[in-house]
């Protein structure tokens, strides 16, 4: 502590040791809230220091180690007991910096701040698997991490399957095409059911539209055939290398849309009133602290695990930029409009374990202690369940030294008193 705050120190507490201080005059108030009178009969016990306490002297002087003014230490007598009422004069207010704020109902909205890694979204992954044995003649993109767009060919295969598939269509298409010239309504009519079935069995095996229309066009069947990504995204797994053999059913690209992502949040069992589907969320890393991004709670776990007493919440994040990675870390924050509620700022009670309490300043600089019950912290405000009323003025700033005050006086405390006082 530095000589300038001493010397503050210092006249604080001779201010508020003086005989012409109004603590002499407070009440106390009951438990319940009504309020029971309460005389203090003042008389002189000693006079000490402020600074040397071990001092105790029956007459006021000088103190005989540091020479300030002695100050006196009453003898008091109480009537009842309660909580404290403490009064202040203009100038004591000021060299306190009190200051206080209106009870009043606020537009309360509740934050969750979460850490969060981002994952693929699994309803946005496509997965190349082999439709007919056949082997891989080449590879467009050979690498992962690789850009593909929707439509753009990824490798090409060869498969004596696919090349008898493909003569299969072409004789029922020149059957289709001869009954049509025919006119034969039962054979147009038969013909096409067979044509339909043989396209369809392509269609099966990967073909797309345009391509059986390229084998109209081309007229002879082809040893080997284009494979397309089915949508735009990046390759996250490749399993396959030119001239390698697959089965039916291998799993050969993964390709992932990052368009949107998923992020996984643990969320504390206490927080469950907060999160609810389409909840709006706000998304922040590391990477980009200026920029927020936006998403929704899209599934909450409907089971608690029993160890962390937390549970499981997925949000979806837009990422139409593409700066967002799978496997990066930061935080979450998931906000709910808790409406109007009756609520004081966070700087104005006083927590004590379990208990909260505040200084009310029930006349102009007259402060009432009193215990109240609130609700969780939401932003800057705690909502109040009791113990205050529309209107009532709290103190926000100087409560401690309202408390100290007290303290230095030996006069109840309310960080000091027990619920059953």
């Amino acid at each position: 502590m530095n000589i300038k705050n001493l010397i503050l120190v210092v006249i604080f507490l001779f201010i508020i040791f003086s005989p012409k201080n109004i603590f002499s005059q407070h009440q106390h108030i009951s438990p319940k809230g009504q309020e029971k009178p309460s005389y203090i009969e003042k008389k002189v016990k000693f006079w000490t220091c402020s600074m040397h306490p071990q001092i105790k002297l029956p007459n006021p002087g000088k103190c005989p180690i540091c020479f300030m003014d002695l100050i006196p230490v009453y003898e008091e007598k109480e009537v009842k007991k309660g909580l404290p009422i403490i009064s202040f004069t203009e100038q004591e207010r000021k060299f306190a910096e009190i200051e206080t704020s209106t009870v009043q109902y606020r537009d309360l909205i509740f934050e969750i701040k979460l850490l969060g890694k981002i994952e693929y979204d699994e309803t946005k992954i496509a997965n190349i698997s082999a439709w007919i044995p056949g082997r891989v003649d080449k590879l467009y993109l050979n690498f992962v991490g690789a850009y593909v767009k929707k439509g753009e060919p990824i490798f090409q295969i060869y498969s004596p399957e696919l090349i008898t598939a493909q003569q299969e269509y072409l004789i029922a298409l020149r059957r289709y095409q001869s009954a049509l010239e025919s006119k034969n309504e039962e054979e147009i009519y038969s013909s096409k059911i067979i044509k339909q079935a043989v396209e369809k069995k392509l269609e099966l095996f990967g073909i797309l539209p345009e391509q059986i229309k390229e084998i109209e066009k081309r007229g002879y069947a082809t040893d080997k055939m284009d494979i397309y990504a089915p949508i735009s995204g990046v390759i996250i797994e490749r399993d396959v290398f030119e001239g390698k053999y697959f089965n039916t059913g291998d799993v050969l690209f993964k390709i992932a849309d990052l368009s949107s992502l998923w992020i996984k949040l643990d969320v504390y069992e206490k927080d469950i009133p907060y999160v609810g589907i389409g909840q709006k969320v706000i998304f922040i890393t590391e990477s980009f602290p200026n920029q927020i991004f936006s998403g929704k709670v899209v599934f909450i776990d409907p089971f608690i695990n029993e160890k962390t007493r937390t549970f499981k919440v997925r949000l979806e994040i837009y990422n139409p930029e593409g700066k967002l990675k799978p496997g990066m870390f930061g935080h979450a924050i998931l906000k709910k409009n808790l409406g109007k509620k009756l609520s004081i700022p966070a700087t104005a009670p006083l927590l004590t374990g379990k208990r909260a309490v505040v200084y009310v300043e029930v006349k102009p600089n007259v402060f009432e202690g009193r215990e109240v019950v609130l609700g969780r912290k939401a932003g800057d405000f705690y909502p109040v369940i009791s113990g205050l009323k529309l209107g009532e003025k709290v103190v926000t700033k100087g409560n401690f030294k309202i408390d100290a005050s007290l303290q230095i006086q030996a006069k109840p405390s309310m960080m000091k008193l027990q619920k059953n006082e």
